[in-house]
């Protein structure tokens, strides 16, 4: 059952937010364990209209998380303007140029004109908008800060994607660097080496054995391309259908955060970052902390990282402290252990998990930028030795022509 409370910290300061128990006294308890105390607790009805279910408009329509972002700020300043939420909702649906967004957040007032609340319609949408959305959306409902918490959600989404899009600028150019050079050893292998190959067989010399490897290769590629193209689709379909069973994505996941550089300092950053700010996020919206952990192990794409939060998520509940469940999970940095414990401490939890995710955040950059400056050269020679190799092996037998001609 979901309850609303009001408690006073430490210091006094009053806190106002949801939580979920099977009745007051353990709305009570869980306070007590994060040094609450409890000044008033009523219950939440969270009974969905019968007529709300989800709903999908179209099958090749998509919502783009920047969509959402620019959404959220737009909504954001007309509900601090004065705005009510319905108007608000129709000034953004006209500015949207995404015909498909734009059908759902008409759909979503049509709902609240019926009689349900705004979180409420955005369950209907699951898909447009994720769970962290509609829970500090909710939040915002119960607390009556709505416009501040959409304007905190705006700040979580952006930089959610701006730590995305470094993550994606330090892979892409070494993936096209990859990618051209496949494109460039096979025009090699499939064009180039033929014709040096009817000029060695023409002149009768002797071929070395590098460029007889080189040549074999060649031939082999030409008369089985067939083979190796379906190969090559059979092993995607295979490895595609593999990374679906729990077990072995598991695995993957488990071992891919293990990788040097790109794996460790890279995507392992990548996931903390991701871990503390939607859980930052959520506890200063107000969220209760199990609640929380449930959510962001939903939003976080790695399995281990995910069983790892629901370990801590059962201790929580179980009455244990968040950091010291955290010490014992490895895939957890000293530091986001430390910084945890700190913030217990301190009863500023939730803004240490948004220093630290900030502070990976820098990291995560600085570390794209070392990267860039070693990958890039260190590919572009990789590159240059295999075609420094094919060309030695096919100038080697010209040599021994213009020897023979000597």
């Amino acid at each position: 059952m979901q309850f609303k409370y009001t408690a006073k910290d430490k210091n006094g300061k009053k806190v106002t937010a949801l939580t979920y128990a099977d009745s007051p006294a353990g709305v009570i308890a869980s306070l007590k364990k994060d040094a609450l105390l409890a000044i008033r607790i009523e219950p939440v009805e969270t009974v969905t209209p019968v007529h709300l279910k989800p709903r999908i408009f179209s099958k090749n329509g998509k919502v783009t998380s920047k969509e959402i972002t620019v959404f959220s700020r737009q909504l954001a300043t007309t509900l601090t303007a004065g705005l009510t939420l319905t108007q608000s909702l129709e000034a953004v649906s006209e500015e949207l140029t995404n015909k498909h967004f734009q059908n759902i957040v008409r759909d979503v007032i049509k709902d609240i004109e019926g009689g349900a609340s705004f979180s409420q319609s955005l369950t209907r949408h699951q898909n447009a908008f994720p769970a962290t959305y509609r829970a500090i959306v909710e939040t915002g409902e119960a607390t009556g800060g709505l416009d501040k918490m959409m304007a905190k959600v705006s700040d979580y989404l952006e930089s959610a994607d701006r730590v995305k899009e470094k993550v994606k600028s330090a892979l892409t150019y070494p993936i096209f660097l990859l990618a051209f050079a496949c494109i460039l050893l096979t025009a090699i292998v499939l064009f180039i080496i033929p014709k040096f190959k009817e000029m060695f067989d023409s002149a009768r010399v002797p071929l070395p054995w590098l460029t007889r490897t080189v040549i074999r290769l060649s031939e082999f590629s030409i008369h089985h391309w067939l083979l190796l193209l379906i190969f090559a689709i059979v092993m995607s379909i295979i490895l595609r259908m593999l990374i679906k069973i729990p077990v072995v994505r598991f695995w993957v996941d488990t071992k891919i955060i293990g990788v040097p550089i790109v794996g460790k300092n890279i995507i392992h950053k990548f996931l903390i970052s991701r871990f503390c700010s939607t859980l930052g996020i959520l506890l200063e919206g107000g969220v209760s902390l199990p609640t929380s952990l449930k959510i962001t192990s939903q939003v976080v794409n790695n399995l281990l990282l995910r069983q790892s939060i629901e370990k801590i998520r059962f201790k929580v509940t179980a009455g244990s402290g968040i950091a010291n469940s955290m010490k014992d999970l490895k895939v957890f940095p000293r530091l986001v252990v430390r910084m945890t414990a700190v913030g217990e401490r301190t009863g500023r939890i939730a803004d240490m998990f948004q220093r630290t995710a900030t502070y990976y955040e820098s990291e995560l950059d600085h570390t794209i930028q070392r990267l860039s400056v070693i990958l890039e050269p260190t590919l572009i020679i990789l590159v240059g030795i295999i075609i420094a190799i094919i060309v030695v092996a096919l100038y080697l037998p010209i040599f021994s022509m213009v020897r023979l001609v000597k």
